[in-house]
This record gives structure tokens, C-alpha cells and sequence, in this order.
């Protein structure tokens, strides 16, 4: 269910500025201070302008909140912003916030009051809300829905990546969601460089192919879901660093449970986008191997991009236990597949050699860097790798979206090569950039 935003400022903040930029979408409506009247009527403020305002406005508080309520639940595709001081919250119940997203904009004391007293010379504590927002807080801490909390300096300084933040603490999605009853969807990690989304084809392929091997009904195209993530990108100004988390569920079930039988209403479609660099460091990791085998086609094929991840979480367990940056997971033959969450790489002789991809996810990435193995005249092979493979190579590397190239330095306390990042692998690693920055789709904004 749509909820109204409530924004609780205190006064002389930057809450205004920030109403009209909400007001500038479609797809939000903005109020200015609907309680204004209650709390004159309620506290007898002495406002310039009060009589004026009495007359005015609604002033029954219970009852313009009930009137926002039924106007937002009226017109679910248009958002309610309705912009309080957070003081005007007086001698009412409280128990309408559990239908309201709430957000607390906040100021440094020290700069609020001195242009609080030339509007209100005899301002008093009340007057300047803070009481006010630290007791909603507590209230809603108390129910566990602590509110989004904004400084407004920050939201100068960075009003893009404040808004953006705030703004992703408020998607959800039903608690009948194919993806909370069962892990039921299916998922894609799309990469962003300098204005262009690598392998952007490949992946909206691989989420169609994911979705009809596990019977979705209702998926959206593929152009459906680019022009949603070209959508999301432009509003966020997001044309670099951006990791984008795609996901594709079966969607809202009439009740719980697993049957798709429940399902009639079609997918949701999530696009997470973050400012957010390669999880690991070009300098290299260490990785143990996990006793956790990477499932078989006859078990559960990796070529569906699911997000049913319970075993490689499993295997990423083991790695934190052992201090480790990520777990080599073997297939059930006992030869390297992956890690738990990348493919692999070996440098043996000159030549570059992956697993085949019957265990593990043939990776996008992964694709890439044989395509430029082939254009730079580099060797490679798919091959069954036993681990005393891996622990002789020359060199050792990963490959992922999230993390791009990665070189492994260490392996079950064994050095690889000589513990440091090896040639073939820097060479990669610039290589990479180099053909995901220049060869990926360019964003239409």
C-alpha cells in the first residue's frame, strides 16, 4: 500500500526547498503544513498571522489527517508529500504513523537560532521542534520503524546522493512476494562506466532465459526493463560507479506458500542502483576452500541466475570463519568451480584457463575476458582444474560483475606464484575496463 511521506522538520530549516523539489515529479502531490491551524488552535501560539490562519485552515487536526489518508489511499499512483513542523504534533494520537513514511529533517542547533529568534524574538524550547522530533523518534524507534533521519547540511552539500539513500530506505516489496516466500527470482548485476552499462544485451538475455526455465508468467520485455533502468539511473544522475542490482520475481502470491498456482498477478521487477565501487581490491584477496559443493545441473542448474543463494552463502560463511575474503567451492567430482560468488581463473604456462562452465555460472565477465584473450592473442582453455592445480598456477584471479578482475594472492595458506599480482593479471585487469567501458550500452541521457 502507498503511504504518505511526513517530513518532520524543525524550524528555519531547508524543508520548503525540499517540498518543491518532491513537487517537481508527476507522480507526487505536495502539502504544505496541513497542521498548522491544529496547532495554533491546541498550543495558542501567538503567530503573526494567526487569526488569519485560524479562519483559514481546517483545524481539526484528527481530521485533516484522516482526510490525507483517504486522499492517498484514493490515488495510489500519486504520492502524498506532506511537509510538518514537527511541533505542530501536539494533542494528537500518534497511531496514524504506522500508515506514514516518516523522515526527520534536522538542523545544528547553532545555526537555527539565531534566524529562529529574528522571526520569534521570545521563542521559546517548544518552538523549535527538537524536543518534538527526538520524542517521535523514540516512538517510532519503539515500534521498530526508526525513521530516515536528514541533516540538512548534508542534504546541501549532496543533495543527489542524500535523496537517493533516502529514497531506497523506502522501496519495499509485499511480504507476498514470490522473492520473500521462497527465494522464488531471479537476478542479474549490471556495472556502469562512464556513461555506458557493460554487457547490458547479455544480461537482460540471461534474466529472460532465467525466467522462462523457471515458468514465470508475466515477464516484462527486455526493452520494458531497460527503459526501468535507464529510468532509475537518470533520476538518481547516476552515469558512473553505479553497481545495479536487477531482480526479477514471480511476484505477489495470493497467500503464502510456494506453489505457483498463487501467483496471478504477474513479476516484480526491482531495480537497485548504488554509487558503489568493486567490492574487492585490485590488490589482491585470500581464499580458503569451503567443504560445500556447488550444486550440479542434477541438482540445481547454476545456469539459472536465481536468487535461491543459500548455498553459496554457506561457502561465504566458511570464509568468514577462517578469516578469508571469499571460499573456492568445488563441484561434486572435487574439481574447482567457483567461488561463492565469482568465477575463476588460472595462469598456467601463458595460458589462461577457467573451469568449464557445467557447475558454475558462465559468467558475463567471465565471457568478456575470453573475447579479449581472443582479440589480444592470449591462450586459453576450458579445463577440469583440481585444486592442486590452483595451487601451482603462476597466477590466480576472479571475475565478476560486482568485483571485476581480482587477483588471488593466496589459497588455503599456499602463496600463488610469488604472492603477488601477476603480469597476465594486470594486463587483464586494464584490459577489462578498457573493452566494458567502450563496448557497453550508452545510456540515453
Amino acid at each position: 500500500m502507498t503511504q504518505p511521506i511526513c517530513l518532520w522538520s524543525g524550524p528555519r530549516n531547508v524543508s520548503t526547498a525540499l517540498m518543491y523539489s518532491f513537487a517537481q515529479r508527476d507522480d507526487v502531490r505536495v502539502v504544505d503544513e496541513p497542521l498548522y491551524g491544529h496547532y495554533l488552535r491546541v498550543s495558542g501560539a501567538d503567530h503573526p498571522g494567526r487569526e488569519e490562519v485560524l479562519a483559514a485552515m481546517n483545524c481539526d487536526g484528527d481530521a485533516v489527517i484522516e482526510e490525507l489518508l483517504e486522499a492517498q489511499s484514493g490515488s495510489p499512483s500519486r504520492r502524498l508529500f506532506l511537509k510538518h513542523m514537527a511541533h505542530h504534533l501536539i494533542g494528537l494520537d500518534l497511531g496514524f504513523l504506522a500508515e506514514t513514511s516518516n523522515v526527520l529533517l534536522i538542523r545544528d542547533p547553532r545555526e537555527m537560532l539565531p534566524s529562529l529568534t529574528i522571526q520569534l524574538p521570545q521563542a521559546k524550547l517548544a518552538d523549535t521542534g527538537l524536543r518534538r522530533q527526538w520524542d517521535l523518534f523514540e516512538a517510532l524507534r519503539a515500534q521498530g520503524r526508526a525513521p530516515a533521519v536528514v541533516d540538512s547540511r548534508e542534504l546541501l552539500l549532496d543533495p543527489a546522493g542524500v535523496l537517493a539513500t533516502l529514497c531506497a530506505k523506502d522501496a519495499r516489496v509485499s511480504v507476498f512476494d514470490s522473492v520473500v516466500q521462497g527465494g522464488d527470482a531471479v537476478w542479474e548485476g549490471l556495472r556502469v562506466y562512464d556513461g555506458r552499462i557493460a554487457e547490458l544485451d547479455g544480461h537482460l538475455e540471461r534474466l529472460q532465459d532465467s525466467a522462462r526455465a523457471l515458468a514465470f508468467a508475466g515477464v516484462p520485455t527486455s526493452d520494458e526493463v531497460r527503459a526501468a533502468v535507464f529510468a532509475t539511473l537518470e533520476a538518481n544522475g547516476m552515469r558512473d560507479n553505479t553497481h545495479i542490482r536487477l531482480t526479477l520475481t514471480r511476484g505477489e502470491k495470493l497467500t503464502s506458500g510456494m506453489n505457483p498456482k498463487l501467483n496471478r498477478s504477474g513479476c516484480t521487477l526491482i531495480v537497485l542502483a548504488e554509487w558503489k565501487p568493486p567490492v574487492y581490491p585490485d590488490d589482491g584477496i585470500r581464499v580458503v576452500t569451503a567443504s560445500t559443493r556447488r550444486n550440479s545441473p542434477s541438482c540445481l542448474d547454476s545456469k539459472i541466475h536465481h536468487n535461491n543463494l543459500l548455498n553459496n552463502i554457506l561457502a561465504c560463511i566458511e570464509a568468514n570463519v577462517a578469516g578469508a575474503d571469499a571460499a573456492v567451492m568445488l563441484d561434486v567430482n572435487g574439481f574447482v568451480s567457483e567461488t561463492n560468488d565469482t568465477n575463476l581463473f588460472l595462469v598456467r604456462g601463458g595460458t589462461v584457463l577457467t573451469p568449464h562452465a557445467d557447475a558454475c555460472l558462465p559468467g558475463l565477465t567471465r565471457r568478456m575476458i575470453l573475447h579479449i584473450c581472443d582479440a589480444e592473442g592470449i591462450p586459453w582453455a576450458e579445463k577440469n582444474l583440481s585444486l592442486t592445480e590452483l595451487y601451482t598456477a603462476e597466477e590466480v584471479f576472479t571475475s565478476g560483475t560486482m568485483g571485476e578482475l581480482t587477483p588471488v594472492l593466496e589459497a588455503d595458506g599456499r602463496a600463488i606464484g610469488d604472492g603477488e599480482v601477476g603480469e597476465t593479471t594486470r594486463r587483464l585487469q586494464s584490459l577489462h575496463r578498457s573493452y566494458a567501458r567502450d563496448n557497453g550500452t550508452p545510456l540515453p541521457f
